[in-house]
């Protein structure tokens, strides 16, 4: 059962991550589109991820929000110098070998 709820996770967050980074490429990803897009997923997978669905979908929007605060911050030169390059959340691994994550409450 864990297996399965851990598979589920690592797909909302990559059928998360695959639309906000095509609308992000696109320069579309807006904190509106990106509710949007949250509440399509949240919906889709609550049935099968209760609560867990909703901490899948806060962690992704805390990745996105940190890279929008990143991006601010290099655009106005006050990036950290140890960072060096800025990129978009990845995905998570959800095949039968790669890693699975859970968030409980």
């Amino acid at each position: 059962m864990l297996f399965d709820i851990g598979l589920a996770c690592a797909r909302l967050w990559n059928e998360l991550n695959y639309e906000k980074r095509h609308a992000f490429f696109n320069g579309e990803l807006s904190p509106g589109k990106g509710d949007e897009i949250n509440k399509r997923y949240y919906h889709r997978y609550r049935e099968m991820l209760s609560v867990n669905a909703g901490h899948v979908i806060n962690k992704n929007d805390e990745a996105w929000n940190l890279l929008f605060k990143l991006l601010d911050l290099r655009k106005r030169g006050k990036l950290p110098p140890f960072i060096k390059k800025l990129s978009p959340p990845g995905y998570w691994k959800d095949s039968d070998t790669g890693e699975k994550r859970i968030y409980i409450d």
